[in-house]
């Protein structure tokens, strides 16, 4: 029986879900260094208030009013607004949706790291894996997802854990490696996905 609701493709939603992670982790980083360098140049930081009267609330750096641009990934169908219901939506479609979270996890822990913030980005992974560690089906990204992973594992200290999800990282790209028949093509899917090529580097040096 056909529905009202038909999921976007899912090439779409990947995209999203990486650009939305993408700007959200580099918001602060890019505010932090336009107003370092105004402080450089004029030699007083700007401050920043939320200034709320009759028109409503809104930021304000240095007195005048700042717009933030950004974005934010959910899985809401085209003709749909915030108010959508995603867990009131039939099985597939939920788990279609939770399929993707991972990919966007992934990239956001990926982009905390860069920026030497290991510990959110060791909470942002550990989050991501939680649904692949369930069960589901991660429909994108699980090699990224669980070298991010082993990363804030080691920037954290945990040493030992990162061993350990980088030796179950490994296998799971062998796992798939033996199911391509084709010499040159298992070799080109080890060495040139950048994932799996650190990965099973990664693993050469820590687990030997």
């Amino acid at each position: 029986m056909r529905t009202e609701f038909q999921p976007r493709p899912l090439r779409i939603a990947r995209t999203i879900a990486a650009v939305g992670a993408l700007l959200w982790a580099l918001a602060p980083a890019v505010a932090r260094a336009a107003d370092d360098g105004a402080a450089r140049a004029t030699g007083v930081r700007e401050t920043a208030r939320v200034v709320t009267d009759a028109s409503g609330s809104r930021l304000q750096v240095g007195g005048r009013d700042f717009l933030v641009r950004g974005m934010n990934w959910d899985y809401v169908p085209i003709g749909q607004n915030y108010a959508f219901d995603l867990f009131a939506q039939p099985e597939p479609v939920i788990r279609a949706a939770l399929a993707l979270k991972p990919l966007a996890g992934a990239v956001l822990a990926s982009i905390l790291l860069a920026g030497s913030r290991a510990n959110e980005a060791l909470e942002v992974a550990r989050e991501a894996m939680r649904w692949p560690e369930s069960g589901g089906r991660i429909e994108e990204g699980e090699s990224l997802l669980r070298l991010t992973l082993v990363r804030a594992l080691f920037a954290n200290g945990h040493a030992e854990e990162a061993r350990a999800a980088l030796a179950v990282a490994r296998a799971r790209i062998m796992e798939r490696a033996a199911t391509i028949r084709r010499p040159d093509l298992r070799q080109k899917y080890l060495a040139s996905v950048p994932e799996h090529a650190t990965t099973l580097e990664l693993a050469a040096a820590s687990l030997s």
